[in-house]
């Protein structure tokens, strides 16, 4: 049996739209909190996704976007895509561990 660990968002998105309209504060958290290799993963596919993030390295379990009300959705799919791009990256981490760890004790 194969354990699953994974990030993912919970309770309520946050929208702000700012007074000119021209820009939304998007607030979003995810549980559980995140290692720090997992942060580290999802803030470079963020900035690859070209996403100007806010408030995200002080506090990693709160995400904070900004985009324009008209690319919500987007901005939105770019994160999940990067919140499940970390995720396989922690996974594949963790199953090279265990595995590492199951040879090592067979070799001893």
């Amino acid at each position: 049996m194969s354990e699953k660990w994974e990030i993912s968002r919970v309770g309520k998105l946050e929208l702000e739209v700012g007074e000119t309209l021209q820009e939304a504060i998007i607030r979003l958290q995810i549980l559980p909190l995140p290692p720090l290799a997992w942060t580290d993963c999802f803030l470079q596919t963020v900035r690859g996704h070209e996403v100007t993030k806010i408030g995200t390295e002080t506090h990693p379990d709160k995400i904070e976007a900004v985009a324009r009300p008209a690319e919500v959705e987007e901005v939105l799919g770019k994160i999940d895509s990067a919140i499940e791009n970390a995720n396989e990256y922690v996974e594949k981490g963790l199953y090279a561990t265990k595995l590492g760890r199951r040879v090592r004790i067979r070799d001893v």
